[in-house]
């Protein structure tokens, strides 16, 4: 059984832009997963809950908009924080146009990806009070 994508018409320059534009975000998903051990598939994806302490505890310094994605779940990795993954479905849009510049964001994206690399902080919960008991 083969498997793949069929196409039954010429693809649009918009199409290839787009599938062109997928890979390197995929990619560094996925190698995060792989090589790092990164709880999630792609830490690029936007669809996030972050605890309002843990955003406080990073100084954010992205600059150009889509990296504060990658930026965030790497701080929140590399520091001990919980990330769970919750799949989700993408689908394309059907009108307007992406903001998203894979050439112009990759330096920046890039600077992160290599980030994720650092040592990890292991984050330790305060110690329970003792117990407490009456004579």
């Amino acid at each position: 059984m083969e498997t793949g994508i069929v196409y039954d018409r010429p693809l649009t320059i918009e199409q290839i832009l787009t599938m062109l534009a997928a890979t390197p975000s995929r990619l560094a998903g996925l190698t995060l997963h792989w090589l790092r051990g990164m709880p999630t598939h792609d830490a690029t994806n936007a669809f996030k809950i972050y605890d309002r302490d843990m955003l406080r505890s990073f100084i954010i310094e992205s600059k150009s908009g889509f990296e504060l994605n990658l930026e965030l779940t790497i701080k929140a990795f590399l520091g001990g924080y919980r990330i769970t993954e919750i799949p989700t479905t993408w689908k394309e849009r059907s009108a307007g146009q992406s903001r998203f510049r894979v050439w112009a964001w990759l330096p920046n994206y890039l600077r992160w990806y290599l980030f994720a690399f650092r040592p990890r902080r292991i984050r330790r919960t305060p110690n329970p009070p003792e117990s407490v008991s009456s004579h």
